[in-house]
């Protein structure tokens, strides 16, 4: 079990960051400044909880029911924040991999573009050598 100590030494840090835009107000903004290290370092495992109001809160954190208190409703602010920040992250890597598969894609097929006009530029010149004193003695 964490000791008490532990949980003193993150309250007394005052540097969560703030989720950038307007979704917290700025009542909430000073729970996260004041609260938000010691939050994440529950949610985290870091420190274990040590009252059951902290264990209602993990409750709460890990879906286990909905949020109530202050703290409670905050923090499903940051986890939802936090998982949009993974999901638009996960659709950057999407769209690099899309890329890349495109890319691939494009130059397989100006490879094989190439191989076939080689190929007949090749007949064209055989065609062209074959009718050339036919052509200049028609004329």
């Amino acid at each position: 079990m964490s000791h008490p100590n532990g949980h003193a030494a993150h309250l007394a840090k005052h540097d969560f960051i703030i989720p950038p835009g307007d979704d917290f107000t700025a009542a909430e903004c000073d729970l996260l400044r004041k609260y938000g290290r010691w939050m994440d370092a529950l949610v985290s495992g870091t420190l274990e909880p040590t009252t059951p109001s902290q264990e209602q809160f993990l409750l709460v954190a890990r879906g286990g029911r909905e949020p109530q208190t202050d703290f409670e409703k905050v923090w499903a602010k940051v986890a939802q924040w936090r998982a949009l920040g993974g999901l638009v992250a996960r659709t950057f890597v999407a769209l690099r991999d899309a890329r890349q598969h495109a890319a691939t894609v494009e130059a397989e097929y100006l490879a094989a573009r190439v191989e076939v006009l080689t190929a007949v530029h090749e007949q064209l010149a055989a065609v062209d050598a074959a009718f050339a004193e036919q052509l200049q003695g028609a004329n």
